[in-house]
């Protein structure tokens, strides 16, 4: 994803609206919106469907894949490009995701237990009641708009991962998010001069 090009496109999507409102739209902090538009954070593969849905642009343009802004219709697919993106950035960045390949087959395994509780949720409620799902996206899947994924190794915690497992109704999904987030904050001061995510 080219940042220049997206930082661009961001600005030229959001128009005269100011942070506040942008945020708002976005069901966002007016801080994360700044960071987007600066730079210094990427969006999230849901942060970038909210912005295409709410602002009707074409996530390959947004991310300098294409220099067609309209928003791709119901009966469009999304690009090849734009899926690899997205896999690759849940890959990289912090989650505990692993390829597999086996013959012709490639495994997606997720094992960050929030990730696939909400993937899980989403992929139920899409399956039964289109409608349903859309409420539930916006009530609740919304509250994670602006959490980062949590490192791999927090998940090994005793703590997180004794929360995590009892977890099993979406109330208590943010009180795990934020005990994970609260141990990675704690690892990350610890390794502060090391090398790895959170230092060096």
């Amino acid at each position: 994803m080219e940042l220049d090009i997206l930082k661009e496109r961001l600005r030229e999507t959001f128009g005269d609206d100011s942070q506040e409102i942008v945020g708002g739209k976005l069901n966002m902090t007016q801080g994360n919106v700044s960071r987007l538009l600066s730079g210094s954070q990427q969006p999230t593969p849901d942060t970038l469907y909210r912005i295409a849905e709410v602002y009707e642009v074409s996530i390959d343009w947004l991310m300098g894949l294409s220099n067609n802004k309209k928003r791709a219709t119901a009966k469009e697919k999304t690009s090849y490009a734009v899926a690899v993106e997205m896999l690759m950035q849940l890959y990289q960045h912090g989650s505990n995701i692993e390829f597999k390949s086996s013959g012709y087959e490639l495994k997606l395994s997720i094992k960050d237990p929030l990730l696939k509780a909400l993937l899980k949720k989403s992929i139920t409620l899409s399956k039964t009641d289109k409608e349903l799902y859309q409420s539930w996206k916006e009530m609740k899947l919304s509250l994670f708009n602006d959490k980062s994924l949590v490192y791999q190794k927090m998940w090994q915690d005793n703590d997180v991962g004794f929360l995590a497992g009892e977890a099993t109704a979406e109330a208590h999904w943010l009180e795990v998010y934020n005990l994970a987030k609260a141990k990675e904050a704690e690892y990350a001061e610890m390794m502060g001069d090391a090398p790895g995510p959170f230092g060096g």
